[in-house]
């Protein structure tokens, strides 16, 4: 046998047992990874905590579609209203700060302090003839957004089985609704319309509500956005003069119902229960099989050789 056919068979030898040494290694930290988590899934049980659909207590399905149908038709209209809207249609619960701390009165401002939509250079600002425009465009949607809302929030019916590929279209209305809202309150506070502003911002609060039994992190995170937006103008609305108690005791009980911050708990438990079964699915997936298989035929072919 000669030197280099030696030096060969060397390297081969050499690379089948680092090869056995890597699988070994996978398969040692693939053993005690698994005896791991079942500990710590049993330590968390013990806990208390919920980590299947079965264990998180699901709320029941809504009965009937009374109230969402109405709402949900509203969608495709609030997305012509942003879409022929001359600016942001998020821009009224927006702070503009004069220093730290310290926020306008957007009331009170000469203009609304966003710039036009323009393919110009220069962008004009936006006016509050322009939000008038837009209140005036909006006004019948606005209408039956605080009617639906004004009734006992129904029940939006889920399939948790779906994960996170589940639609979820009543959040575009608690988006767009809360924004344009939000809109008519500011149109409400340059005119001094107190009772009005009270209406739009109330309105606010009770979206805030739709679909508050559900459990995804992300609705969650929408309908806190929207309670955000609603707060804000209520800031806004507490620097312009004119209330009556009713209105103020109004506006304080909007805010006192159950809102986002009591279903975190119950959102962030979901989450885990549904990356959990992302993580099992990912493991019989095709290509998971296929590496593994991959690493034990490249294992097999070195250790004959």
């Amino acid at each position: 046998m000669t030197r280099q056919m030696l030096s060969r068979k060397k390297l081969v030898i050499g690379c089948g047992v680092l090869v056995l040494v890597l699988f070994f290694f996978l398969l040692e930290e693939n053993l005690r990874g698994k005896i791991a988590l079942r500990a710590y899934l049993r330590q968390l049980r013990e806990q208390g905590e919920k980590l299947t659909l079965a264990e998180v207590g699901l709320p029941q399905s809504a009965t009937g579609n009374h109230g969402v149908t109405e709402l949900l038709a509203l969608t495709n209209q609030f997305n012509a209203l942003r879409k022929d809207c001359p600016f942001p249609a998020d821009s009224a619960a927006r702070f503009r700060l004069a220093a730290p701390g310290r926020a306008l009165v957007r009331g009170q401002q000469p203009d609304l302090g966003v710039a036009r939509k323009s393919y110009a250079r220069w962008s004009e600002r936006a006016t509050w003839t322009d939000l008038a425009e837009q209140i005036a465009r909006a006004a019948d949607v606005l209408e039956k957004l605080k009617t639906a809302v004004a009734q006992p929030m129904p029940g939006i019916e889920l399939d948790y089985t779906q994960g996170m590929e589940m639609k979820l279209p009543h959040l575009t209305v608690v988006g767009a609704g809360a924004n344009w809202l939000a809109l008519a309150a500011l149109h409400d506070l340059r005119r001094h319309d107190c009772a009005a502003a009270t209406s739009n911002i109330i309105a606010i609060a009770a979206l805030t509500r739709l679909g508050s039994d559900d459990r995804f992190t992300y609705s969650h995170f929408t309908r806190a956005q929207a309670a955000e937006v609603g707060l804000n103008m209520t800031w806004q609305a507490l620097q312009t003069p004119g209330w009556t108690d009713e209105q103020l005791l109004a506006l304080q009980q909007a805010w006192q119902v159950h809102g986002p911050i009591q279903s975190t708990v119950a959102a962030l438990e979901m989450e885990r229960v549904i990356h959990r079964r992302y993580f099992a699915q990912a493991r019989r997936l095709p290509g998971w099989n296929q590496l593994r298989q991959s690493l034990l035929d490249q294992t097999h072919s070195t250790a004959g050789s």
